[in-house]
């Protein structure tokens, strides 16, 4: 499907989304003819990975002419909910910054944008596109802590700064939109988890709640909008449930204990499993989740490699595969289906200098 397409694309995958969460709550595609991709953002060596995931088994297999060169010091990835644009945080000084953009074919190869990377001279930590490609929200700590925001043309990619910079409580580390599109959420370290609201037809950005942190490193929303997970490098993982109308964050319980140092988490798109890439453990921990209640999973932590620091779910939520920053790999996991949640070693693949980041597109 061409991208100028995308827009009725995403409307479709939200209705096949609807479709298939059902009464039950949980979406479990078992179609094992589909193979998605899977990009990592090498912050050594300046540049993304690309696999295809085997369907049936979860393995990885390189792409045609992968990597894919990006600026210096690519820490993020974002995709929006159909998996046509691939857009890469780059954290370089000078003019070695901005938001590398491609267009994501259906073989998993990638064609840089015109104009890409967008606001160069500016170093970006962290990125997040709106699922229906309105905006692309980046995070930088220069010249000061703060949001800038993206217009997005829908037919090619291309980004647009729009409005200026929109200040954070702290230095943003990783961030992530809802589903829904109406919230963004910042994890910033010391200065905690900054939630804020949307502006539907500007993108305009309004503080709603700062949460604090000893170590927010990362946070993950789940499919419904209805619960986040934060990843505390000093404590472990915390749950909250979001308010509908505010997208404001309330603690469920305590924080539960993960492994040393956790750095990413991510909530599988069934919501049924959260995970947590610990880095200094090296080996990720694993919950089940009932309405924001998290449980371990019996044998949790699992072995990873030389530090962990990020986790991806492909969207079947039958595979797991984990960026060891220390190992310049990529672990590939199933989750078991007798005991839920549970990870069982596929094997791994190497990737370019040090893996910040992975992600699963959902383009088919």
């Amino acid at each position: 499907m061409h991208p100028r397409k995308a827009a009725v694309s995403v409307a479709a995958s939200i209705l096949l989304s609807y479709l298939f969460t059902g009464c039950s709550g949980f979406f479990v595609d078992q179609n094992t003819t589909v193979s998605f991709p899977v990009y990592a953002a090498n912050s050594g060596s300046a540049n993304v990975s690309a696999y295809k995931l085997d369907p049936n088994v979860g393995t990885l297999t390189t792409v045609t002419g992968q990597p894919f060169v990006a600026n210096t010091n690519p820490l993020a990835l974002g995709t929006d909910s159909s998996g046509f644009f691939l857009y890469a945080a780059n954290s370089g000084g000078g003019t070695t910054g901005g938001i590398s953009g491609w267009t994501v074919n259906k073989d998993g190869t990638l064609t840089v944008m015109t104009g890409s990377p967008f606001s160069s001279s500016t170093p970006f930590f962290a990125v997040a596109v709106d699922p229906t490609l309105r905006f692309v929200f980046a995070a930088t700590n220069t010249p000061s802590n703060g949001i800038q925001a993206f217009t997005v043309n829908t037919g090619n990619g291309i980004l647009t700064a729009t409005g200026g910079l929109v200040g954070t409580t702290g230095a943003p580390i990783r961030m992530t939109e809802d589903a829904s599109g109406k919230f963004l959420y910042v994890a910033e370290g010391a200065g905690g988890v900054d939630v804020f609201g949307i502006t539907a037809n500007s993108g305009a950005l309004t503080l709603v709640q700062n949460v604090p942190f000893g170590a927010a490193n990362d946070i993950a929303v789940d499919r419904s909008t209805a619960f986040a997970y934060v990843a505390d490098g000093g404590t472990g993982v915390q749950a909250f449930s979001i308010n509908a109308s505010t997208g404001a964050l309330t603690a469920i319980g305590a924080v539960l204990p993960a492994g040393n140092t956790p750095m990413g988490v991510t909530v599988s798109p069934s919501a049924q499993f959260v995970y947590v890439a610990n880095s200094v453990s090296g080996d990720i921990s694993a919950y089940t989740s009932a309405a924001g209640v998290l449980t371990a999973v019996a044998g949790s932590p699992f072995g990873a490699s030389t530090t962990p620091v990020s986790v991806a779910v492909d969207p079947s939520s039958r595979f797991v595969y984990v960026a060891n920053k220390g190992a310049n790999t990529i672990s590939i996991y199933n989750i078991d289906t007798t005991t839920p949640g549970k990870l069982n070693t596929v094997g791994s693949i190497s990737s370019g200098t040090g893996p910040n980041q992975v992600l699963v597109s959902p383009r088919q």
